[in-house]
């Protein structure tokens, strides 16, 4: 697919990037993994900001505009498989809960997106203390999450809060996950596990990520049905050239 230009557009009147370029992902290595990079740097004073994303897919595009997960998006499965890298200038003096809604206009402007939100009642997960409460350690500052998969192994490593938590596991499970710990502030987190699958199979040399949220974190998942907002895609295809 032929690389997409460059956008120039933004206006007192519209939530947009001062430049937006969408391109095909470039190749990537050999290893049968998706090798995805989301970064998000916020103005600061005078100077603008930056937005790069590396070999992203339409949904989880669609899942960053929407701060939503991608089984929050009906039909997922069916959108646009295509990977993009998009890097965008964002406006001085931006605040950050403003970069959501600039995103949503350009996938309306770019991808002709257009969906309508709906409630339905859904399996979820509920992220609480397990019985005998939480073996979490304070930690200082939140630095993300990082998240390593071998054959026999799930790896993560992590300084950040519940909610945020809660969203990670949300991305790796087959559900939403509510935050219902009610443990403010951030906090370490290293926990190891068999590899997840939606059918059930693991390696017998690890814990379940069920069994090891409570033996290791003194978390439980609770599976139970709640009302979720999802969104529904009503159109969207490929990004237009400007």
């Amino acid at each position: 697919m032929a690389a997409v230009g460059l956008l120039v557009a933004f206006g007192a009147w519209a939530q947009e990037f001062d430049v937006a370029s969408i391109k095909p992902a470039g190749p990537q290595p050999n290893d049968g993994r998706q090798h995805t990079r989301i970064s998000v740097w916020s103005p600061k004073g005078a100077e603008p900001g930056k937005l790069d994303y590396y070999n992203i897919s339409l949904v989880e595009i669609i899942g960053q505009a929407y701060r939503v997960q991608q089984n929050q998006i009906e039909s997922a499965d069916s959108l646009l498989p295509d990977r993009f890298d998009i890097h965008a200038v964002i406006p001085a003096g931006t605040a950050a809960d403003k970069i959501p809604p600039m995103l949503q206009t350009l996938l309306r402007d770019r991808f002709k997106l257009a969906l309508h939100r709906e409630t339905r009642q859904l399996p979820v997960y509920a992220l609480t203390t397990a019985k005998n409460g939480s073996k979490l350690k304070p930690a200082e500052s939140a630095s993300g999450i990082t998240s390593d998969t071998y054959p026999t192994n799930w790896h993560i490593s992590a300084k950040t809060t519940m909610p945020q938590f809660a969203e990670f596991l949300a991305r790796k499970l087959d559900r939403l996950v509510v935050d219902e710990t009610s443990l403010s502030g951030v906090f370490e987190i290293v926990l190891d596990a068999a590899p997840y699958s939606l059918d059930g199979s693991k390696d017998a040399s690890g814990p379940s990520i069920f069994t090891a949220l409570q033996e290791q974190l003194g978390l439980k998942l609770e599976a139970r049905k709640a009302p979720v907002e999802i969104l529904v895609v009503d159109r969207a295809g490929r990004p237009s050239e400007n």
